[in-house]
């Protein structure tokens, strides 16, 4: 039995991309497949760099109460600073709603286990021995903020613990360890 919560909007967030539009679909249609489900009273999406933006989606909400679900591994700058204050901005000018932001995708270790249960089976399904298999999760990353890396290398211990895949490990575009020198370390 699905809990459903008729009385409550979901607003998937994402990052978004102004220049194309093949991440933005993805958003859409996991709102749309969610939708199906009926498991919320309206669900709607909203990027902070591409269309519809946060604050057009949240005016698209008829119901008073709204959570926000960040699509984002971490509750790195983009969630923490720039989303909150974009749902606080809203939370001021939508009188009687209340707007409540909730942790990030990557944060909830059953994203793990869905990546781990997905490995292992690509990996048996294209004849991988997942013993003698590495597995490297690969992310974004920062410079500046440490967020993503430690959700990114959190993921992949949980995943690790979970499969018997010969190693686990991460890398990340825009700060060490680079996806070739990980895999220079698997050889």
């Amino acid at each position: 039995m699905v809990d459903r919560r008729d009385d409550t909007g979901l607003l998937i967030v994402a990052h978004g991309d102004r220049g194309g539009h093949a991440n933005n679909a993805g958003v859409s249609g996991l709102a749309t497949e969610l939708a199906a489900r009926g498991m919320f009273g309206e669900i709607k999406f909203g990027f902070i760099k591409g269309s519809p933006d946060i604050e057009s989606a949240l005016a698209a909400f008829s119901l008073p109460k709204v959570l926000a679900y960040p699509l984002f591994l971490s509750d790195g700058y983009f969630v923490r600073t720039v989303l909150a204050r974009k749902l606080e901005t809203a939370a001021l000018t939508r009188t009687g709603q209340s707007i409540r932001l909730l942790p990030a995708l990557g944060l909830d270790m059953g994203l793990g286990d869905v990546i781990a249960h997905k490995a292992v089976s690509i990996a048996n399904t294209r004849g991988f021995a997942v013993e003698w298999t590495t597995l490297v999760l690969l992310a974004h990353g920062s410079s500046k903020d440490s967020a993503s890396r430690l959700a990114t290398e959190r993921l992949a211990r949980h995943i690790g613990q979970r499969t018997l895949f010969r190693r686990v490990g991460a890398a990340f575009l825009e700060e060490p360890p680079a996806i070739d020198e990980v895999m220079r370390e698997t050889k």
